[in-house]
């Protein structure tokens, strides 16, 4: 989901705008990965994640800014077109023929 965020925002706002995040995707075998992500969930294995997570366990989990409307749109129009989707599911979208490990979103 992250990774649809992502690449949707390159393709709404342009290379020349800030990223959705400051940390690129990795090509990793079964889909591309923020690493301080994976590291910041992998604790959960396959149970759902419960609560906001940091990727530093002593500092405040991340948010979007309040003010940040196009940011939150964007995320809430991720979540409504991919949400229902599973793990594996969205995996698939990026493993498509032509995607290059990006999702065919």
């Amino acid at each position: 989901m992250v990774y649809c965020s992502y690449g949707w925002s390159l393709a709404v706002y342009g290379l020349e705008q800030p990223r959705l995040t400051t940390e690129g995707p990795e090509i990793w075998k079964h889909g591309p990965v923020f690493d301080s992500l994976y590291h910041a969930f992998k604790v959960f294995g396959r149970k759902p994640i419960t609560a906001p997570q940091s990727s530093n366990p002593f500092a405040a989990p991340e948010n979007v800014d309040q003010d940040d409307e196009n940011t939150r749109n964007l995320v809430t129009w991720i979540w409504g077109r991919y949400g229902h989707l599973s793990g594996f599911a969205l995996s698939d979208l990026t493993h498509k023929d032509g995607t290059k490990a990006s999702c065919r979103c």
